[in-house]
């Protein structure tokens, strides 16, 4: 599971979560960055999207961390993968989602 339901964070490399959601066309996903943060790889309907670097020498406040293209209006899944690969940077996490849906 990649989400602590306490904290909405990974620390663990290949922890994993999905989300569908129907009649969606665009994705933003907000957090923050820091020192101890890791990598995560952002796939939409089974195709990557990339890989991620939080990790910064300084925490910054929450920002968009990643914003989809267009998408066809329909339902989308969005599945995110914890990359890290150090230790000491090993925390994936965001803050939440921004969803652009069409009714």
């Amino acid at each position: 599971m990649f989400f602590n339901p306490i904290l909405g964070i990974s620390y663990n490399a290949g922890d994993e979560a999905s989300l569908t959601v129907p009649n969606a066309t665009r994705f933003w996903i907000y957090g923050v960055r820091g020192p101890n943060r890791g990598l995560f790889e952002i796939y939409i309907d089974g195709v990557s999207q990339g890989t991620f670097d939080q990790n910064l020498g300084t925490w910054v406040p929450t920002q968009v961390l990643y914003n989809s293209p267009q998408l066809p209006v329909g339902g989308h899944t969005l599945r995110f993968v914890n990359r890290s690969t150090n230790p000491d940077q090993s925390q994936a996490s965001f803050d939440y989602i921004k969803v652009r849906r069409q009714r």
